[in-house]
């Protein structure tokens, strides 16, 4: 069977038998691809009990139905599920909020919201010791030749324990970190202060931050400063040893790339 050669749609031969299978093939890959309006993005499991026509963007650690279909657009049929690989670029938009997300062929990254409004959205209960990574929210500044600048953000909501802990998310190698922040969302037990920074400098982004629940930080980087390899920010317990707390923790940062890969 022959296929348009960018969005891969199915193309009817001359003389062909059961062309409505063909036809209607192409209708669905469309309904798909155009204005594509999705109810989640990074979903794992299917939803049991949705109606059709509802369209999910899957995560990279898919299971049951959307199992070895990591990063793709799937549609919900009435019996089954529909999936289609992401071309590069392709954008799709969140419905809850009118997000835009964009696949640049190695992940889903945020393109911004329609809306400036910033609503205020309660953390989940954390049920598990384990670091629980939240949100990777990417902006490109394009030139046609393929160079851009990543504008990047990270956010981990981490658990402490020791004399310090390191975060899940890091900052990427060849990137200029604009700030680092954090807020205790759980009382830090085992330490009356902490400092943020990395392990060459542990109060690089803050010092003596209150352990209290609610205590805020805007770690600015007093001056450009480069990583050059992919770095955990560090949260150190200052004449102590943490004994329990939860902290917020945002990397932003700025990635420039030309028009090559130095990966």
């Amino acid at each position: 069977m022959n296929y348009t050669p960018r969005l891969n749609l199915p193309l009817i031969h001359s003389g062909q038998a059961q062309k409505e299978i063909t036809h209607n093939e192409a209708l669905v890959l469309l309904d798909i691809l155009l204005n594509s309006v999705v109810q989640e993005i990074g979903i794992e499991v299917p939803p049991n009990t949705i109606e059709a026509g509802l369209l999910f963007v899957i995560g990279i650690n898919p299971e049951g139905e959307f199992a070895n279909h990591q990063n793709e657009i799937a549609l919900k049929l009435e019996h089954s599920w529909r999936f289609v690989a992401p071309r590069k670029w392709l954008e799709v938009t969140l419905d809850s909020d009118g997000s835009k997300y964009c696949w640049n062929g190695e992940y889903w990254a945020s393109s911004g919201r329609i809306s400036s409004n910033i609503e205020y959205v309660p953390r989940p209960t954390i049920t598990t010791d384990q670091p629980q990574i939240m949100v990777q929210n990417d902006m490109l500044i394009n030139r046609d030749n393929g160079e851009y600048l990543q504008v990047g953000h990270l956010e981990e909501e981490l658990q402490l324990n020791g004399t310090y802990t390191d975060t899940s998310i890091q900052i990427p190698h060849h990137s200029i970190v604009i700030s680092v922040n954090v807020r205790v969302l759980e009382q830090i037990s085992g330490a009356n202060s902490f400092s943020v920074g990395t392990d060459e400098d542990a109060t690089r982004y803050g010092s003596n931050l209150s352990s209290n629940n609610d205590t805020t930080n805007v770690g600015l980087t007093n001056q450009p400063l480069t990583y050059w390899d992919d770095t955990p920010i560090r949260i150190t317990a200052n004449n102590g040893s943490f004994t329990g707390g939860c902290v917020h923790v945002t990397i932003q940062y700025l990635k420039p790339h030309g028009p090559w890969h130095w990966d």
